[in-house]
């Protein structure tokens, strides 16, 4: 082997630096280095020929934001130059820089922030790495998962079906499973079950995905068919496309055409190699069904097969129970009954179960012994709800009348006996058994049973059911006794219903609607109205809540309040007043109460701190409904009230206040500007606040310039509500004694670095000439736009320098612009475009064409039309300021009319 004598050190140390140049410069990454300001002052090669530019382009002539694009400039802005200004050094930001020819590259940026080694003056380098084929790859392994995702799915939906069927306890809840969770199972389509009906050439529809959609309950196959024979032989029958099966399956190729279907997959159901039933799946259209389809369809018809046999052996044993478990519960129910309401309920609802009845109606006698009401019912007749006297022909009226138990064998025999009975008008039933009910010695009512079955019952079932119509009648007598106990009961509830909703009542209307709506129930009045004294004039009281009174009352009451004597009473003694009979209620109450229809009265003042606040009248139309105990009751509720009141009053006195302080932080009008039509919409975030962390002033000099502020200060609600009234009031001072933006901005800086609310701010400011000549500065916010009368829009994408109090002591640039007669200068902050889990170039694009649609020359509030344009689906996330300024075509002219535009949720 020959050796080589070892190389110079100096030798090698030029040849790596000039390796680490070559790399450096061609080398498989991108690179390149800035000014503070952004304008690139080395490139590499590698660089330069991704992005289509020559050195000489680039080179002291464009900064890097210019080459990223529209949404990566404000990135850079609001994200990239605070952090690296921050930390020194940023990693891994993924940015699209525009290509020459305006494609856009992909990117991964490394950069670090660092002294010039000459200079001295701060200095940005960055590594670029191209991450095309990383978006590549991406975008394949999203396939992929997509693909796993629907694999997944299927799986899931298999076991959500197998899970419902494991909890189906009848047929029925096996079929609702079967159609509602395995019709997902083939996209776009319906799924029926199907069950053989025993002893007929036909099957009945059991269950439906679409149940509105009118498919025939039965289908009938007489001859049956080499479709049957299939499915008799455990054979899938598959349709692709019903036009090509005509021949084959000519049955089925009729029932699709009868319901819109045009493809098919039909699974036999099988129990023990005997065909019971059938799956099928249909679409509106061809479709050939892929294997995973069909393996589903049949994996899903393994599970029904099983699912429905064992609810089909479940309930044949639980009908051989239900009768003796109906009977037992019939008895437990009734032995809990307390009403005579809960009496009914249970023999309705529990009688059909134990006597297999298909209607169950009540019918009881009044207490005048002449009537007979239908109190209650279930099935057959059970929409009926009359009543009828007792001599009338009806098969109940008479079973009341003799106290014994009657039988109809048929709705002829019904109808030549008891040609009255309400039943008649009802279809669907043959034999009818009534029984009485009894309260003691005296007849309570009728129990009337009607069944499909014709015929004569049998001796047991009349035995039964007399039984129970025994038990029912002492239940019934039980339930009286309890009555009394269980008004009172009921009145207690009520009561403190009224205690529960007064204390919830935060507002005066709130404590009205409380007291007319709980008291009325609690007191059992007809009428109660609840008047306030005035706040303003002490001599009058208003109407503010009633409930019962009539139109005429109502606008008497409104006005003649004060001269009722018992309320002038009840107000200057602060105790309260009661009347009873017409003439006493006629007396104390006056017109427009004196109509003779309330027999008692009760005036109530609700006084708190020894003030009367405001009173109530409740009014009744029954006898001895004042006594002693409702007295105290109304009293102690009027004491309430009186609290809650006072409440009421302070918390509305402080949202007043609050409103009005709020209301103060908004601009409430637009200068006078001529030459110059002007639209605002102002949206604050917040349900609660009419003011957020956003901000806009418009200030008109004597000069004739304008200028426009328009911010968003750091975070929500009221303590950025507060931090934008400082950076407010601090940009319309600053305006008032500025000729630039540029101005404005550098004592905004100064200020912000004063003000830790206003740090980080984003301000735009425009100054506007009569002439239709501009200048603006952003810091950090988002770009202006200028509307030509066209619809065609320009981004005012210049003037940018950081956010507010991140600028290192350098002059804020500002930009100029032209602004034409008819066209349009929009400002906004970020909510008008931004929005969680969507792209800011989207909402950029989202603002532009709502920009090319809008017409600027009419009289239209184009700002509230932009939001509600760009927000049409749901309600912004974040405070929104919207201006636009558009220039008259006569520069003398008024601008058309202009309004600030409050938040709709206050």
């Amino acid at each position: 082997m020959t050796k080589h004598p070892p190389s110079n050190p100096e030798t090698q140390l030029t040849l790596a630096a000039a390796d680490l140049v070559r790399l450096l410069d061609t080398g498989p990454m991108g690179y390149f280095a800035s000014a503070a300001d952004g304008t690139i002052e080395r490139i590499n090669t590698t660089l330069l020929e991704w992005l289509g530019y020559q050195r000489q382009d680039v080179v002291g002539i464009r900064t890097f934001q210019e080459l990223l694009s529209a949404g990566g400039r404000i990135y850079y802005d609001t994200h990239f130059l605070p952090l690296l200004q921050l930390q020194n050094e940023v990693r891994e930001i993924a940015l699209e820089i525009v290509r020459s020819n305006g494609t856009r590259l992909p990117a991964l940026i490394n950069a670090t922030l660092r002294p010039d080694a000459d200079t001295g003056a701060p200095m940005v380098e960055a590594m670029i790495f191209d991450a095309s084929r990383r978006r590549e790859y991406e975008q394949q392994l999203l396939v992929e998962r997509q693909n796993a995702e629907r694999s997944e799915s299927r799986l899931q939906l298999l076991y959500n079906v197998v899970s419902g069927l494991a909890a189906a306890s009848t047929v029925d809840d096996a079929v609702d499973v079967i159609t509602e969770r395995g019709v997902q199972t083939a996209d776009g389509s319906t799924c029926t079950v199907w069950l053989l009906e025993p002893g007929k050439a036909s099957v009945r529809r059991a269950g439906h995905s679409r149940p509105d959609e009118g498919l025939s309950e039965r289908l009938i196959f007489d001859g049956g068919g080499p479709a049957l024979d299939e499915l008799r032989a455990g054979r899938t029958v598959l349709i692709t496309d019903r036009s090509s099966f005509e021949a084959t399956y000519p049955l089925l190729y009729q029932w699709l055409g009868e319901t819109g279907r045009e493809s098919a997959v039909i699974a036999p159901l099988m129990v023990q190699g005997r065909l019971f039933g059938a799956l099928a799946y249909g679409l509106d259209r061809p479709h050939q069904f892929t294997d995973t389809e069909l393996l589903s369809v049949r994996s899903l018809a393994t599970q029904a097969e099983q699912a429905l046999n064992r609810a089909g052996l479940s309930e044949a044993d639980q009908r051989s129970r239900a009768r003796l478990e109906s009977l037992f519960r019939f008895t437990t129910q009734l032995s809990g009954s307390v009403t005579l309401d809960d009496v009914i309920d249970v023999m309705t609802t529990s009688g059909r179960e134990l006597l297999g009845a298909d209607g169950v109606r009540v019918a009881l006698l009044d207490d005048t012994g002449t009537m007979v009401r239908y109190a209650g019912g279930s099935g057959t007749g059970s929409e009926l709800k009359s009543t009828i006297p007792i001599e009338s022909g009806a098969i109940g009226c008479e079973v009341i009348r003799t106290g014994q138990i009657i039988v109809t064998v048929d709705r002829e025999d019904l109808a030549s006996k008891y040609p009255a009975s309400p039943i008649l008008a009802e279809s669907g039933f043959g034999r009818v058994i009534t029984a009485p009910l009894r309260r003691n010695s005296r007849n309570l009512g009728a129990w009337v049973l009607a069944f499909a079955d014709e015929g004569p019952p049998d001796e047991d079932d009349l035995k039964v059911i007399r039984l129970f119509a025994v038990q029912a009648s002492q239940a019934a007598n039980r339930a009286a006794s309890h009555q009394s106990e269980v008004v009172a009961r009921e009145q207690s509830d009520l009561r403190r219903s009224i205690s529960e909703a007064l204390n919830r009542s935060a507002t005066t209307a709130e404590i009205g609607q409380a007291l007319t709506t709980h008291g009325r129930s609690a007191f059992g009045a007809e009428s109660i109205a609840v008047f306030t004294v005035d706040q303003d004039d002490d001599a009058s009281l208003q109407l503010i809540a009633q409930a019962g009174l009539a139109e005429s009352t109502i606008s008497g009451a409104s006005v003649a309040a004060f001269s009722m004597p018992a309320a002038s009473a009840a107000i200057e003694s602060l105790m309260p007043v009661f009347a009873d009979g017409h003439d006493g209620v006629a007396s104390s109450l006056g017109p427009p109460f004196d109509s003779g229809r309330w027999v008692s009265a009760a005036v109530l003042p609700l006084v708190h701190a020894g003030e009367a606040l405001g009173l109530a009248v409740v009014l009744f139309e029954r006898d001895e409904s004042l006594d002693s105990a409702t007295r105290v009751a109304l009293s102690g509720m009027a004491a309430e009230a009186s609290i809650g009141l006072g409440r009421a009053r302070q918390y509305e006195l402080e949202h007043r206040v609050a409103i009005t302080l709020q209301r103060s932080m908004l601009q409430s009008a637009i200068p006078h500007t001529p030459g110059w039509r002007m639209s605002v919409r102002y949206t604050p975030g917040s349900d609660h606040l009419l003011v957020g962390g956003d901000l806009f002033d418009i200030t008109a000099v004597d000069d004739g310039r304008v200028f426009v502020v328009v911010g968003d200060v750091v975070g929500h609600g009221l303590q950025a509500a507060a931090s934008m009234g400082q950076l407010r009031s601090a940009a319309k001072s600053l305006a008032l004694v500025s000729s630039t933006p540029q101005q404005v901005l550098e004592g905004l800086d100064l200020f912000a670095r004063l003000t830790p609310g206003v740090m980080h701010a984003s301000v735009c400011c425009i100054v506007l000439e009569e002439d239709g000549s501009g200048r603006y500065a952003c810091a950090g916010h988002p770009y202006p736009v200028l509307v030509a009368p066209d619809g065609t829009t320009v981004m005012l994408d210049q003037g940018r320098s950081p956010l507010l109090g991140l600028s290192s002591g350098e002059t804020r640039p500002q930009a100029e612009f032209s602004i034409d007669e008819a066209s349009t200068v929009v400002i906004y902050t970020d909510g008008l475009v931004e929005r969680r889990h969507t792209s800011i170039e989207v909402g950029f694009d989202r603002l532009q064409e709502a920009l090319a649609a809008t017409d600027f020359s009419s009289s239209e509030p184009h700002a509230t039309n932009l939001v509600r344009a760009i927000w049409s689906e749901h309600p912004p996330g974040d405070d929104i300021v919207v201006v636009c300024i558009t220039r008259a075509s006569e520069p003398n002219a008024h601008p058309s009319e202009t309004t600030v535009v409050e938040p709709e949720q206050s």
